[in-house]
């Protein structure tokens, strides 16, 4: 009995210290796998199941490289591994910056189907893509619009890439991006068919809008000739700058207008930008009559012109002021040009001037786009056809109003050329009379009497 119960005891002594053994273990390993964990949650691994998937910027991991000094060796190795941090924005976008910025994630193929990997946005100036399976070796692919058009891996407006991943294998993808305007980042996975059915859409929305800036274009300078009011040629100014730029955002400058010129094509942006809002304001002034419907802004319109004219001439010399310093003075001016205009167009339609409410509403028109664009770039609605090409599509709708309100204008001018005619009509024929009663009173024959009469008769 009481060896029975020596057993019994021994064995929940022994029971005790596996269980505190296996507490302490549990407490250890509390302790280690956070970090570890962490570790490997960060580079969890992106399946790619359906035809198309989109790579949002909280499965991205991003380093900044304030230098830009470091290489592939650099950020794959262990003294690096731990600054690569989860970006916080669906779409990484780091604004205008200096620095460098690698991004990394993983993929795992379904099969050994090809796919495309796409960086839709088009004024970066330099990217590396760095893709290797498992523990194979790196290979490298090199593009951005400091380099020929035709070194491209494939010939497109936007950054594409080939990936092949066999069945269930995992892929590292580092992405480096160096660039002196706005650093944003898409980046998409696609079937190569559904990529070619995704941009034929695309390319028929660029084809109609770029297509209706093109018979804007037209008809404002035929306008121009037939009718010589220069507000025609200024509209036709601001839409012939407004279209390159827009031209050179979404790539297509580069692609079928100058592809073997990358220096070139880095120099438009701020040219364009400058380009077409100087014309804009010159437009802006014209269309709404400042001069005699509010001189003070009339003024400071004309003061405002000149920011616009210094961004077109130091942009003839290069090599004295940085992109980096240009390309951040265009987007201040867009900025500028935006808080200026449309306040002054408010005003004037509250004084009565009807082109002005055309004015209001086209901006408005434009300034919506613009929003849809950017609520859409940070992921906080959802990626469609109309958010995509926001700005085009409120830029498309903005000059056909601003159209309309052209040609209220020129019917408000008419109209007052014909009124002025009216009272300069009046004017004379009450002269007339005048002179005619006093020929009455000084002319007594009964034959002139008689004649008079009857002019009286006609002038009535």
């Amino acid at each position: 009995m009481k060896a029975d119960l020596c057993s019994q005891f021994n064995l929940i002594v022994m029971h005790a210290k596996c269980v505190r053994r296996g507490l302490r273990y549990i407490w250890v390993l509390l302790f280690a796998i956070p970090p570890f964990a962490s570790n490997m949650s960060a580079r969890s691994v992106i399946e790619l199941k359906d035809g198309r998937r989109n790579i949002p910027g909280t499965e991205m991991e991003v380093l900044e490289d304030r230098a830009g000094t470091l290489t592939l060796s650099d950020v794959t190795g262990e003294s690096f591994d731990k600054q690569f941090v989860l970006s916080s924005r669906e779409v990484p976008n780091f604004g205008f910056t200096t620095s460098v910025y690698w991004l990394r994630f993983r993929l795992r193929g379904v099969d050994s189907q090809p796919w495309l990997l796409q960086i839709k946005y088009a004024p970066l100036d330099d990217i590396i893509v760095y893709k290797r399976l498992g523990k194979g070796a790196w290979e490298s692919s090199t593009s951005g619009d400091m380099h020929p058009f035709s070194q491209r891996e494939i010939k497109h407006r936007t950054f594409l890439f080939h990936l092949t991943i066999p069945d269930d294998e995992v892929m590292d993808v580092y992405i480096r991006c160096r660039t002196q305007g706005s650093m944003i980042i898409p980046v998409e996975v696609m079937r190569p068919s559904m990529f070619h059915s995704v941009d034929h859409e695309e390319q028929i929305a660029l084809g109609l809008y770029y297509g209706i800036l093109l018979v804007l274009t037209i008809n404002s300078l035929i306008l121009f000739f037939i009718v010589r009011e220069r507000a025609y040629l200024f509209y036709m100014l601001y839409i012939t700058g407004y279209g390159l730029f827009q031209l050179n955002l979404n790539g297509l400058s580069f692609e079928y207008l100058w592809p073997g010129l990358p220096a070139w094509n880095n120099h438009v942006l701020p040219v364009s930008i400058a380009w077409a809002f100087f014309w804009g304001i010159l437009f802006a002034m014209e269309i709404m009559d400042t001069r005699k419907n509010t001189p003070r802004l009339h003024t400071y319109l004309k003061i405002l012109t000149i920011p616009y004219i210094g961004l077109i001439l130091i942009s003839l010399f290069p090599d004295l002021v940085s992109y980096y310093v240009r390309i951040n003075i265009g987007a201040a001016e867009i900025i500028i040009f935006s808080l200026s205009v449309f306040p002054v167009g408010v005003r004037v339609w509250l004084k009565g001037y009807r082109p002005a409410r055309y004015f209001v509403i086209a901006w408005a028109a434009f300034l919506l786009g613009m929003v849809f664009y950017a609520l859409k770039a940070f992921g906080i609605i959802p990626s469609n056809a109309f958010t995509e090409n926001g700005m085009q599509f409120g830029s498309a709708v903005e000059m056909s109003l601003l159209s309309l309100g052209l040609a209220d204008r020129i019917n408000l001018i008419n109209e007052q050329k014909e009124a002025a005619t009216r009272r300069e009509q009046e004017a004379l024929l009450s002269v007339a009379r005048h002179q005619f009663e006093l020929l009455k009173k000084t002319i007594q024959p009964h034959f002139l009497l008689n004649s008079l009469s009857a002019t009286e008769a006609w002038l009535k």
